[in-house]
């Protein structure tokens, strides 16, 4: 019973406080917050299916349901079962546990998100069956297969931020038709690596990853993407993010050699500065690419403060190598962009729209790479050196006239001493 005399906003107060739910311990998935999508909001919304409850009820994402519903049926003709009843009673017990994946409260009946766990995990556990047999058969009976646009609008809408199912509901639907945990995560890196143009990313093996640890389709694309990088960072030195690199034409004016990567480089992030060249790996872009990226950078700035933010940094560091379309056109001769579409004003454009939000964490993962070019641009020696060499010695024929010059001062300084000798005696 509530005091006479208390002051009624104190009341009011009293009465949100009692309402305010509790922050779920295991929140996996967010929705992107403004300043990310400001930049550009559409590659953050799906095009043509949505998966979870974020984007559910969608009227633009409609004509995708039927096909759910479908692949349920599918999924269930593998498990010899003619009702969903079996299927709904799994859900039903991992409702409670999936719910508390999401940050915000979801605003759903029982069995309205339990019908949602069903049919989208259903639709991702076939789809990933069905792209397999695409890829080894060459053809499936399938509508979704059919058309290339349809296939790479899902390809794209399945690794969006907001657009995440728990992955231990595939893992549980996988189980009830006979698959391993192991099968379906091979089945789901195939599946990213495509996304990826095949380049960007590499497969990890699969005995270093903890399925418990794998949140959702994108929270494996990141793994499968960073993990290599992230085992090389602790013997590096790392720190805070304080300050940045020029653009590489005037790294390169500063006596800094731009070099592609080795091809034995395991990881895309793997960006290194040793005795004055900095070899960068290449990186293939499409039209997907920007989506990628930015939604791996969203899921990124959910991470806590202390936790390095691999891709985050890797674009902060192109964005300082690209400040204009000379430097993409630098990258290209050094074969490290490769551009599909060949337009190095839209690459310039699409990094700096990435990077405009990109906030690293209190571990730079570049901070000694960012340290040693600094240092060297800062030395002069090395500074004359470049020029030195671009001057006279960036062709045959310059480095031909250099010698015949030195050649001839030699020769008269020569036979001005010889000259002299004489008459100093």
């Amino acid at each position: 019973m509530s005091d006479p005399s208390a002051d009624h906003l104190s009341i009011i107060i009293d009465q949100k406080l009692t309402r305010l739910s509790p922050i779920p311990c295991e929140r996996n998935l967010f929705r992107v917050h403004n300043p990310l999508r400001k930049t550009t909001m559409k590659v953050y919304e799906p095009d043509i299916i949505a998966i979870g409850p974020y984007h559910r009820g969608n009227p633009n994402l409609q004509e995708t349901e039927e096909q759910k519903l479908r692949y349920v049926q599918q999924i269930l003709r593998k498990a010899g079962a003619s009702s969903v009843h079996r299927c709904i009673i799994a859900m039903r017990e991992l409702e409670e546990k999936a719910r508390k994946y999401y940050a915000e409260s979801i605003n759903l009946s029982e069995d309205d998100f339990v019908e949602m766990m069903l049919l989208d995990g259903c639709f991702l556990l076939e789809f990933l069956l069905s792209y397999r047999d695409f890829y080894l058969l060459g053809e499936v009976g399938d509508s979704v297969f059919e058309f290339d646009h349809i296939r790479y609008g899902l390809r794209h809408d399945l690794l969006l931020f907001e657009n995440q199912l728990p992955f231990f509901i595939l893992i549980h639907l996988a189980g009830m038709i006979g698959h391993e945990p192991k099968y379906v995560v091979y089945l789901a890196q195939s599946l990213i690596a495509l996304c990826f143009s095949g380049a960007n990313i590499r497969h990890s093996a699969l005995d270093s990853i903890r399925i418990e640890d794998i949140k959702h389709l994108l929270g494996l694309a990141h793994y499968c993407m960073s993990s290599s990088f992230a085992e090389m960072v602790p013997l590096r030195n790392v720190g805070g993010f304080n300050g940045f690199i020029n653009c590489t034409t005037v790294l390169q004016e500063a006596g800094i050699q731009i070099k592609k990567a080795k091809e034995s480089t395991t990881s895309l992030l793997d960006i290194s500065f040793t005795k004055g060249v900095l070899e960068i790996p290449p990186l293939f872009l499409d039209d997907s690419t920007e989506s990628l990226f930015a939604n791996l950078i969203a899921y990124e700035q959910y991470h806590p403060a202390s936790t390095p933010k691999y891709v985050t940094d890797y674009i902060i560091v192109m964005h300082c190598l690209i400040n204009s379309s000379k430097d993409v056109e630098l990258l290209r001769h050094c074969e490290i962009i490769n551009d599909v579409l060949g337009n190095d004003d839209a690459d310039h454009a699409m990094l700096t729209r990435l990077a405009k939000n990109a906030v690293s964490s209190n571990k730079f993962c570049y901070s000694q790479v960012f340290n040693d070019v600094n240092v060297h641009c800062r030395h002069r020696r090395n500074v004359w050196m470049a020029n030195l060499r671009r001057n006279y010695f960036n062709t045959p024929w310059a480095i031909i006239s250099f010698l015949a010059a030195f050649l001839l001062l030699f020769l008269t300084l020569t036979q001005t001493v010889f000259s002299i000798l004489p008459h100093a005696k």
